[in-house]
């Protein structure tokens, strides 16, 4: 039986612009797509877990597996199924329109693909759903791609240095200067966000790694985050930003951080319990239970003078 929440991300996933927006992700894709060709051989088996738009399907058909089974549970199934068909792999490519923990699957695949990485990390659920594939359809041989997913966290200081630019440059001719202080003093974010930032500038200090999630565990990784970290110059703690570390396959990740190439997750903006002023040498801790909805997160952040 499938929950509201549930049945409000199959309508989501349904939705072409968000898949628009991942098919024009070429960091992702190329990474994807370099580790399917070195994990499939003619031999290979593939599961694609919440297929999407095909395209790691389609790839891995391309790279000679001799099996793909594509699992999508939202209306794009029948579309993969034509794009199979279209692109020449209608004989190996199989379609199922399910939610894969109602299957029951024989022969364990060889190769397990799956872009369950949602820009909050668990909204797409992958950390129940692929438990289910590891526990109930692949075996100790099954390779996935990607294989381990880690979650790093830095203190964040806004600074206040966009909105001061923005307001202190006339508009059409006009001084908006007065409007400085009051767009200074609002929050940051006031919720989770998923933000795309180009540099670190605004890290309070070092990033940290605080949650990561393997294939090869037993159980699933979902205790409470705590982390600690020492300012490395003043600011206010305006939140906390959180990246990605993909392992995908063989060598090959992808990191959501600031410095890196921009990608479709960009970085998440987690709002701090409250709002304060910290010095370089302060320590800045932060607490926080995973769990699918951002919006029932509850952090909590204290920071402590040196």
């Amino acid at each position: 039986m499938i929950a509201l929440s549930d049945e409000y991300q199959r309508k989501k996933w349904s939705d072409l612009v968000q898949h628009r927006f991942y098919l024009s992700d070429g960091v992702r894709n190329d990474a994807f797509t370099r580790a399917i060709e070195n994990a499939v051989d003619a031999e290979s088996t593939v599961l694609d877990v919440g297929a999407g738009s095909g395209i790691f399907s389609l790839v891995s058909a391309r790279s000679g597996a001799r099996e793909v089974v594509a699992v999508e549970w939202s209306s794009l199934a029948e579309r993969i199924d034509e794009s199979a068909r279209r692109n020449g792999y209608g004989d190996v490519v199989n379609v199922i329109c399910e939610d894969i923990r109602n299957l029951v699957v024989g022969r364990p695949p060889d190769v397990v693909v799956h872009e369950l990485i949602g820009g909050f990390l668990w909204d797409e659920n992958f950390i129940e759903i692929l438990d289910y594939v590891r526990k109930n359809i692949a075996d100790n041989s099954t390779q996935f791609i990607p294989s381990v997913v880690s979650l790093y966290i830095a203190p964040f200081s806004a600074d206040g240095e966009i909105d001061r630019l923005f307001w202190s440059e006339k508009h059409e001719g006009f001084d908006f200067s007065s409007l400085e202080n009051v767009a200074t003093q609002r929050p940051w974010v006031e919720v989770p966000t998923v933000v795309f930032l180009n540099n670190e500038n605004g890290f309070l200090a070092r990033p940290r790694n605080v949650w990561r999630w393997d294939s090869r565990d037993r159980e699933p990784n979902m205790r409470r985050i705590r982390a600690r970290f020492v300012a490395h110059r003043n600011g206010t703690l305006d939140g906390f930003i959180g990246f990605f570390r993909i392992e995908v396959c063989g060598g090959i990740c992808i990191e959501t951080r600031p410095r890196e190439p921009v990608t479709s997750w960009g970085q998440m903006a987690i709002p701090p319990m409250r709002r304060v002023s910290v010095k370089k040498g302060d320590s800045v801790s932060f607490c926080l239970t995973p769990s699918r909805w951002p919006m029932d997160w509850n952090v909590v952040s204290v920071c402590t003078a040196r």
